[in-house]
């Protein structure tokens, strides 16, 4: 970059076509001597995303935000030697609602390929529950396994059919008139009710279904709720109700945007998304 902008380039063209923030770039130029600044930039990311960004996270943030190319295992030698370590995630116990016979039942079409060529093909959704001070606060989501976007939210004080309903019109928004879309949910009452058949037609989407006890089938939103609850109330802490439902808005959008994961290049979904349109 520092070549291209000696030849006359504009500074903001170069750092949208690089994917790198004019806010980085110079942070990057105000250091005088690079090399012997790695440690202090890497603990800097460090706590800025306060210790929720592992090995692979802080490489990423240093290539995207500081046009540095430093590879893991450096990054990784040198947070050992700075004693800095990642937040634990912890396993996802979700809450086993007490299920009966009633209620429809869905075959798995997923059958765990989590691989979609296509935004809109393939969906998956779940409900997960956390605490705001006394409060219990169910979190509806839908992820587009295309990139792992979060395409659609809601949160809600009640877990009902309502909760699933006004997720499902906001993906509908972004769908547009795509179709053969297959939305995959666990055997929850709110997925196995008349409404949500319904909803189903009226949108015209796939239903899918795990199969029973078996929360692997739906790996990628358990994954995403395991890491909503390590990380986004340590990046956007809260002190209320209200307090948590700006939590989630601000994670989702971090999580869209910033979030990079290896099985997307080490992009961000929204990275990734472009990156495949270009």
């Amino acid at each position: 970059m520092d070549q291209l902008r000696s030849e006359a380039y504009p500074i903001n063209a170069l750092c949208e076509a690089l994917g790198v923030s004019r806010s980085g770039y110079y942070a990057y130029l105000k250091r005088s001597n690079k090399d012997a600044n790695e440690e202090e930039l890497i603990s800097y990311i460090y706590h800025q995303y306060k210790g929720v960004l592992g090995v692979r996270g802080i490489e990423s943030r240093i290539r995207q935000d500081y046009c540095w190319d430093m590879n893991h295992k450096k990054v990784y030698r040198i947070m050992k030697r700075l004693g800095l370590k990642a937040v634990i995630r912890q396993k996802s116990h979700k809450r086993k609602y007490q299920q009966s016979s009633a209620g429809r039942v869905y075959d798995n079409l997923l059958k765990r390929d989590f691989d979609a060529d296509k935004p809109f093909r393939k969906w998956v959704t779940d409900v997960t529950e956390f605490k705001a001070g006394n409060q219990t606060i169910y979190l509806s989501v839908i992820m587009d396994l295309f990139n792992n976007e979060i395409v659609a939210y809601q949160a809600s004080r009640d877990h009902d059919i309502n909760l699933v309903e006004n997720t499902i019109k906001k993906a509908v928004k972004k769908k547009g008139t795509h179709t053969d879309t297959i939305l995959h949910s666990d055997r929850g009452m709110q997925y196995r009710s008349n409404r949500y058949h319904q909803l189903m037609k009226a949108y015209n989407l796939t239903p899918s279904m795990s199969r029973k006890g078996t929360c692997l089938d739906n790996a990628c939103a358990e994954g995403f709720f395991s890491h909503f609850k390590s990380e986004a109330f340590i990046l956007f802490p809260c002190q209320s109700v209200q307090g948590a439902y700006r939590t989630i808005s601000k994670y989702i959008a971090y999580y869209n945007k910033q979030r990079c994961q290896k099985g997307l290049n080490r992009l961000s979904p929204s990275q990734y998304f472009q990156w495949m349109a270009a």
